[in-house]
């Protein structure tokens, strides 16, 4: 049999962690490569290893969806920002939020590596900021305190709110705040 790729490893994650979520097992994993656990084992070194490979892999899937949302014309720079903020992995469409707290609780390295990889590549974000604070349409704000705001909000969800329907409304707050209408206080 030919060498296992990364590619397949975390395609075949993908599809266990669909069906199990973050219980899956390295058993699991080689059912649906259809190996034996100790071949993919001579391919990978643990599970931590199959979870980077599995946020690496849908990392990669945001950044080609987010220069999507960058290249088109037709949204305005304030669209795009709240699409950008919005942009979610495959995954996450069925990711809930105990699936956060479970992974920063069980692991907490590939936990944290994912709250760096959430904490870079927000220049282009910063760009269209600064781009509608001196056309006057958004406050004077540090667009770094903003990207902390929010990721801040997102890792510490409390609900059972799938996440998709949980960051939409953050950024709703942070882009219309919580006063209703046109009213001042």
């Amino acid at each position: 049999m030919e060498a296992i790729t990364e590619e397949q490893i975390s395609e075949a994650a993908f599809r266990a962690f669909l069906k199990r979520g973050l219980n899956f097992t390295t058993d699991d994993l080689a059912d649906e490569l259809g190996i034996s656990k100790r071949t993919l084992y001579k391919r990978i070194s643990s599970k931590n290893e199959v979870i980077r490979l599995l946020i690496d892999k849908e990392r990669n899937r945001i950044k080609e969806i987010q220069k999507q949302i960058l290249n088109n014309d037709r949204l305005s720079s304030m669209e795009k920002m709240k699409k950008l903020l919005t942009v979610q992995p495959e995954s996450e469409s069925r990711i809930m939020v105990q699936d956060l707290r479970l992974l920063k609780r069980k692991y907490p390295e590939e936990f944290k590596y994912l709250e760096r990889l959430y904490s870079e590549d927000w220049e282009d974000f910063f760009r269209l900021m600064e781009q509608e604070i001196s056309l006057g349409r958004i406050r004077e704000i540090n667009p770094r305190l903003f990207r902390d705001i929010y990721l801040s909000a997102v890792t510490s969800l409390r609900s059972d709110k799938a996440f998709p329907e949980s960051i939409a409304e953050i950024t709703d707050i942070l882009f219309h705040g919580i006063i209703a209408g046109d009213r001042i206080i």
